[in-house]
């Protein structure tokens, strides 16, 4: 858990589902939050223009990202 915390480990899909469960959470929470862990280990479009966009330019394109 605590990897997960820091942001040292990405979460799994697993994870996620087994936390919804021991929390008690909704079955639509848990739905759209085992998508996000899936989605979050997808590589976003930038990453096919490989060096035509610059490394620190890549978190404002992967925000951009998130709020479709």
């Amino acid at each position: 858990m605590y990897r997960i915390e820091a942001g040292q480990t990405p979460v799994r899909a697993l994870d996620v589902d087994q936390m919804c469960r021991l929390y008690g959470a909704p079955a639509e929470m848990t739905e759209v939050l085992v998508s996000l862990a899936r989605e979050g280990k997808s590589k976003g479009w930038w990453h096919a223009y490989g060096d035509a966009i610059p490394r620190w330019f890549e978190l404002y394109v992967g925000l951009h990202r998130s709020w479709r």
